[in-house]
């Protein structure tokens, strides 16, 4: 079954609230690599060191309830899509209500968690649906590989057999 190569996490936190529960919760050093920063230059920084290979790579970024707050969150997600346009964010998002939030921002995540309790235990569930929606993409596209080369090699031995009737007809 094929998998995505490494999982490389972004996490943009000023607080270290959240980002050493993400790192405990993707501990497999063979399959995800947390990496945080605390300022967004840094953070930047190791966006345009990571970007090379077929790796996964995910920013998570938080997001808050007032606008003021929300516009480097902005600018951040515009220069991460500039370095890099393959990198997925994934937003934390406090406030009331997140899904107006989201719409309003513009910046068009892969996925918002809501920051409750349990928002590490999303942002694991979101990672993998990424994860797994990349490994079907790859089995699909494997699977049409395969049938087109299949589709192919019945075709060549259907023309030899035609041609074969023809050029040895008593043989049949």
């Amino acid at each position: 079954m094929p998998h995505a190569e490494f999982t490389y996490l972004f996490c943009l936190d000023e607080k270290r609230s959240y980002s050493v529960e993400v790192k405990r919760r993707f501990n497999d050093s063979t399959r995800y690599e947390v990496i945080t920063s605390q300022s967004r230059h840094e953070f930047l920084n190791l966006v345009k060191q990571y970007r090379a290979g077929r790796s996964t790579r995910i920013a998570l970024l938080p997001f808050a309830d007032t606008h003021d707050q929300n516009d480097p969150v902005k600018t951040i997600a515009a220069e991460i899509r500039e370095v890099n346009p393959d990198i997925i964010i994934i937003l934390l998002v406090s406030g009331e209500s997140p899904d107006e939030l989201v719409a309003k921002s513009g910046i068009n995540p892969f996925a918002w968690v809501p920051a409750t309790n349990n928002s590490v235990l999303r942002i694991h569930n979101a990672v993998k649906k990424l994860i797994s929606e990349k490994n079907l993409t790859m089995k699909t596209r494997r699977i049409r590989r395969t049938g087109r080369i299949l589709v192919g090699l019945i075709i060549a031995a259907l023309l030899v057999l035609v041609y074969s009737i023809f050029r040895f007809p008593q043989y049949f």
